[in-house]
């Protein structure tokens, strides 16, 4: 089988039923090596989607997996790939990493709602797969209650109980079960070897800082508007890409206006006790 025609269907099941994704070694190498590698490994068994956006996005990647080496490969980060044109726009069932900066793709991914202009154009972003069954009927109706208010951080040093404590009704996967494949044999992921938890790791040769940022995949605007269901919705998009919140750009100005206007109170009140006590005299 050849490496770069390589692809991977991925089953899996969830506490809102289940779904299909099928990976394409040839959009995204790096991504594609690391991903798969990840479910094979079951690193994704029982993790939640702990972000999910109506009309945006749905993100996930955060394990609670016991096996230390496990754990080591996961902190490693994978190099950029080149991105295809044709995938510089994300379209409803799309995956890519939720990256933060250039070389930044770990093990957490989002699946695409929409057509969001603001994702997919970042090298880190580059698709790695898409949804091929049960996008309508399982991620689409992923829990979204809870929006984006789990935090990243105290989901990596509480876990599990964390969710389960503050976020009982969020939606979470269940098993998944990896088929390889080739892209010329007409399998469709039913031919190549099956991989579970016991399939043999290939490590990736990257730096591991030992340290676990969190994830975030944003908007450019403030805030983004979604019909969901019939009900308008709005949620935060921010913090901005490369960390500046939209909230933000608007601060130097304010800053600006309420130094002047302070400066021109001093300077009228001296003239004004100046006169008063010039007439006294």
């Amino acid at each position: 089988m050849s490496e770069s025609s390589e692809e991977a269907t991925v089953t899996c099941s969830t506490s809102k039923g289940q779904f299909k994704m099928k990976f394409y070694r040839k959009w995204s190498p790096n991504g594609y090596d690391r991903a798969v590698e990840l479910f094979e490994r079951g690193f994704y068994d029982q993790s939640h989607f702990f972000r999910v956006l109506p009309g945006f996005l749905v993100q996930f990647g955060i394990s609670y997996t016991d096996d230390k080496e496990l754990k080591k490969f996961a902190r490693q980060t994978i190099p950029d790939d080149p991105h295809l044109p044709e995938l510089r726009q994300v379209r409803p069932g799309l995956i890519s990493f939720a990256g933060s900066g250039k070389n930044s793709r770990g093990t957490q991914l989002f699946i695409s709602y929409s057509h969001a202009k603001s994702l997919g154009t970042m090298d880190w972003e580059t698709a790695v797969g898409e949804v091929i069954e049960g996008f309508e009927e399982t991620i689409k109706k992923l829990n979204s209650e809870y929006k984006e208010e789990a935090l990243q951080g105290r989901i990596h040093s509480k876990g599990k109980d964390y969710i389960e404590q503050e976020f009982p009704f969020m939606d979470f996967f269940e098993q998944c079960h990896v088929q390889r494949s080739s892209a010329n044999d007409g399998s469709d992921g039913e031919g190549g070897e099956g991989r579970g938890h016991d399939a043999e790791a290939k490590q990736i040769g990257t730096e591991d800082t030992g340290k676990t940022k969190p994830s975030q995949i944003i908007a450019d605007e403030k805030d983004i508007n979604v019909i969901a269901e019939g009900e308008s919705q709005k949620f935060n998009s921010t913090p901005g890409r490369l960390g500046t919140q939209a909230s933000d750009t608007n601060y130097p100005l304010f800053l600006f206006l309420a130094l002047s206007f302070g400066f021109v109170l001093v300077v009228a009140k001296k003239r004004l006790f100046g006169t008063e006590r010039r007439k006294r005299i």
